[in-house]
């Protein structure tokens, strides 16, 4: 099903992450400042330009396609996205920094009524979880990376799924002696090399542990991201919509 996009669509991206999905269709989605206020967990977006009191949102009327430097293309396009409509939103390239031409900002929360369907890629539709990121490689903050990934493991733990701790602190260990050495030396490019390389070792456990865990639930072994996705969205009542990366991408 395509969505009927409008002037004042918003459209705010999670990768390809369960919790978030699943964290922003109960809570809503929230500034950091406002969920550090409640008593759920939340994650912090790894990588983007969301402030301490603004969402960082795309506004569909403002997308140029074929552009490469705008939020539709490095991020709807390349996760899961929640549709938000009837929500005031700052554009103000005098008072704000923005880093993309088709960005806004919302002020401390979206509510959950406000979010109307969830959008998928066309192109990843029939991608195994295990071979999608679960967090954003660009990240360059070890907390968040690890905030990401404790929330991630808490949530599999509610589908009964308990992840190989031991393997994974093998994984965080390597990657946070690789940031002592960047803080001593961040030029160095061996070292962001292996920095690198970490994340991507972090990211290819946790999603395999990912896949695991729904094809557990799914008894089955190729758990997919429509999938997924379809079974979450199904709890919380909303549709999916589905978007043609190549009609984007020129």
């Amino acid at each position: 099903m395509n969505y009927n996009f409008n002037d004042n669509t918003l459209l705010h991206s999670v990768m390809f992450n369960p919790f978030k999905l699943e964290s922003i269709l109960q809570n809503g989605i929230m500034s950091f400042n406002e969920a550090s206020k409640s008593d759920f967990s939340f994650t912090r977006n790894t990588f983007g330009y969301n402030f301490d009191d603004y969402i960082s949102m795309t506004r569909y009327m403002y997308v140029s396609f074929g552009d490469k430097n705008t939020s539709f293309y490095n991020y709807t396009l390349k996760g899961i996205t929640l549709i938000v409509e009837d929500q005031d939103f700052i554009y103000n390239h005098k008072d704000m920094y923005f880093n993309y031409p088709d960005e806004v900002f919302v002020k401390d929360k979206v509510d959950k009524e406000n979010i109307k369907g969830i959008l998928l890629p066309l192109k990843y539709l029939d991608y195994l979880l295990e071979e999608l990121p679960m967090f954003n490689l660009k990240s360059t903050s070890y907390v968040n990376i690890k905030h990401t990934c404790d929330d991630l493991i808490n949530y599999l733990k509610t589908l009964n799924y308990d992840v190989n701790m031991p393997l994974y602190n093998i994984y965080l260990n390597d990657l946070y002696q690789v940031v002592l050495k960047l803080q001593k030396d961040e030029n160095n490019s061996m070292l962001l090399e292996e920095f690198m390389e970490c994340k991507i070792s972090l990211n290819e456990f946790i999603a395999k542990e990912v896949q695991n865990a729904f094809d557990k639930k799914f008894n089955k072994k190729i758990t997919t991201l429509e999938e997924m996705a379809t079974f979450i969205a199904e709890k919380y009542n909303k549709k999916i919509y589905y978007i043609d990366n190549l009609k984007y991408v020129r």
